[in-house]
């Protein structure tokens, strides 16, 4: 049950002022019972109990009658007349005692009675306070809606947060309670999931904004709890909503990956049962270099996600032209040759999951798939007899975006499934660590066990590619979890290496691309596309500025600066383009938000539309991968390798 504001009479005496809660206080009558929010245990938790457990009186009331109400304990008689002294009794104590005044209004522990209310509640510090704890948005304005109604909100726009944000766009009030609604869902529900999987740890991240997601991260050290426990969060959102967390909250549950994850969800959930968590086993550094390459085809596959074969070609095309050492280049190649294997085979996993959910359910594509003009042209140009091969990889990409657009619930339904399917593997592997650093020789298993490491690092990141919104690489999570988000942001940075760097910068580009193709099939307004696209383009930036203080990148200059530095631009972007992203710049109108968002860009970069600004940054990409990878080696050393196949197999 949620506190409603009750309307006051008008009292003839001085008001408190607007902002307090006072006003808003409801009082009962003597012979009332106790207010609900004050007296149930379930309410307790957040509101706080009246500690007596009985009548509050209204202050108001007791100035407008002539004489003090009448204040009654179990048991007593009112207002018997006192024959010897002819005075009204207002009470008998518990002992027979009358008294001439008003009973206390409670006792408190100490047995020491109070002619003052009883306090609402205590706060951590074991302060009383007279006034209720009202849940409010940033404004202050007051929570008014039951959970119960937030819920039948949720369900009326089919149960999607996408939609609900695009009904309740201009209205704020009830935007900040169906925020509020959520976040306490699902911590509940996380709270609800510890009982059954003890020792989970859960830490969100990100934005607290309205118009952000709310995704956590979840971790059981030593068991695969996390990973059940994330299935059974689906599950259960499923049952009550008909749909994915996902759509229905924006809201993605992850299993631990690389970092440890630290609870911030409840605090009170910090105790013995949860262990302490620690970031991802890394292999020793005989075998980091293969580690590093895994993570540099994980960071890859998220841009090939976003690109259609031509533009994949083209762009691996401008970034090998770079490359001075041939050796180097042909290792390049491989690399990306490895992303787009990669990307194929987790797609066309997808797609043949989608289209069985499809036929069980009876659903057909509304639009069939069709080649864009440029991939035509290219499969014209290929030979003859790999024409049809071509042709047939390209369409099953493109029915695999036509079901996304149709059916998007079905389609991350199975990605979360694909999803935990993998990171059910992850834990076995490290299951299988774990047991062999443990066994009574475990320096005979030394090198197995680097390689399993080195295996759950890269399943890690083919597992990501079916995760909503996550990161595929460790360096990206590094970069932006642990360093832009993180609690000690400068110590996670200056941890951060040329190839964790070089990893995030691009896993930026990907998302950059995702959101430049979701909103240009939107139809999107430029200007929307620029500032929706502005959190990524920050993100770039500043992994550029991150690299150059590092001694070997000390004098990197880029060609997008010939007419400012990266630092001015990034400054830009965040304070013109990100901030109207998270709703800190303000305007009249849509079109003056727009107008202003092309300007910028136009300004900055010299492009008025969203392929133009596309190209400028596949251009500024291109430029600092040649750099950068030109001061990095990408050659498997064979020995290693030898040894990496050997115990995969």
């Amino acid at each position: 049950m949620r506190y409603r504001i009750q309307t006051k009479k008008k009292s003839t005496e001085k008001p408190a002022p607007a902002s307090s809660p006072i006003l808003n206080r409801p009082f009962a009558q003597p012979t009332q019972a106790s207010p609900t929010l004050q007296t149930k245990p379930e309410n307790a938790e957040n509101f706080g109990h009246n500690f007596a457990n009985i009548p509050v009186l209204n202050p108001q009331t007791e100035a407008e009658n002539s004489s003090p109400p009448t204040i009654q304990l179990k048991g007593a008689k009112t207002k018997e007349k006192n024959k010897e002294q002819d005075q009204p009794i207002y009470y008998m104590d518990e002992q027979g005692v009358a008294h001439n005044q008003p009973a206390p209004y409670y006792m408190d522990e100490q047995g020491v009675a109070h002619n003052q209310p009883a306090p609402y509640y205590m706060d951590e510090q074991g302060v009383a306070h007279n006034n209720l704890p009202i849940i409010v948005d940033p404004q202050g304005n007051a929570f008014t809606m039951s959970d119960e109604e937030c819920k039948n909100i949720i369900k009326a726009n089919d149960s999607s947060w996408t939609e609900v944000k695009t009904k309740f766009k201009d209205q704020e009030s009830t935007m900040w309670e169906l925020w509020s609604y959520r976040k306490r869902y699902v911590d509940q529900l996380i709270n609800q999931l510890r009982k059954k999987y003890p020792g989970l740890i859960s830490k969100s991240v990100g934005s607290k904004d309205r118009e952000s997601d709310y995704d956590i991260t979840i971790s059981s050290p030593g068991t695969d709890n996390d990973v059940k426990a994330v299935a059974e969060f689906n599950n259960i959102v499923k049952s009550e909503f008909g749909k994915q967390p996902g759509t229905v909250f924006d809201t993605n549950l992850y299993a631990k990956d690389y970092l440890k994850v630290e609870e911030n969800i409840d605090d009170t959930a910090k105790n013995d049962t949860q262990g302490t968590d620690k970031d991802l086993d890394q292999p020793e550094q005989s075998f980091s270099q293969t580690s590093n390459l895994d993570q540099d085809v994980a960071a890859l596959v998220k841009q090939r996600r976003y690109m259609n074969p031509v533009e994949w070609d083209n762009y691996l095309n401008s970034v090998l032209t770079g490359i001075n050492n041939k050796q180097e280049r042909k290792a390049v190649v491989k690399q990306y040759e490895e992303a787009d294997a990669i990307f194929q085979i987790a797609a066309y996993d997808l797609l043949e999951e989608c289209r069985a959910a499809m036929k069980e359910k009876n659903l057909d594509l509304q639009s069939q798939p069709k080649l864009s003009e440029q991939e035509q042209k290219a499969v014209d140009a290929s030979p003859s007899a790999s024409r049809n091969i071509l042709a047939g990889q390209l369409l099953a990409i493109e029915e695999l975006h036509e079901i996304t657009s149709e059916q998007p619930d079905l389609v991350l339904e199975k990605s979360n499934q694909l999803y935990l399917e993998r990171m059910t593997k992850v834990r076995q592997i490290q299951a299988e660590i774990s047991k062999l650093e443990q066994s009574q020789n475990p320096e005979a298993a030394a090198d197995q066990i680097n390689v399993l490491k080195a295996e759950v690092k890269k399943l890690l990141g083919e597992a990501c590619f079916f995760a909503s919104e996550a990161y595929h690489s460790e360096g990206a999570v590094k970069h932006v979890v642990a360093g832009l988000q993180g609690k000690d942001s400068q110590a996670a940075l200056a941890k951060l290496t040329p190839i964790d760097i070089l990893q995030s910068f691009n896993e930026q580009l990907g998302d950059f691309l995702k959101d430049i193709v979701h909103y240009t099939h939107e139809d999107a307004p430029d200007g929307k596309t620029f500032y929706r696209s502005s959190k990524y383009l920050y993100r770039l930036f500043d992994a550029v500025i991150e690299l150059r203080k590092r001694p070997d990148f000390n004098d990197m200059k880029l060609q997008i600066e010939n007419t400012k530095p990266v630092e001015d631009m990034a400054k830009i972007v965040k304070g013109e383009l990100l901030a109207v992203r998270k709703g800190e710049k303000t305007f009249n109108s849509e079109e003056e938000k727009l107008a202003h968002c092309e300007k910028v860009v136009n300004d900055l970069f010299k492009v008025k539309t969203a392929e133009g600004l596309k190209q400028v940054v596949l251009n500024m990409s291109s430029d600092f991968n040649q750099k950068v990878r030109n001061k990095l080696s990408f050659t498997q050393d064979k020995e290693e390798s030898k040894k990496y196949f050997q115990y995969r197999q």
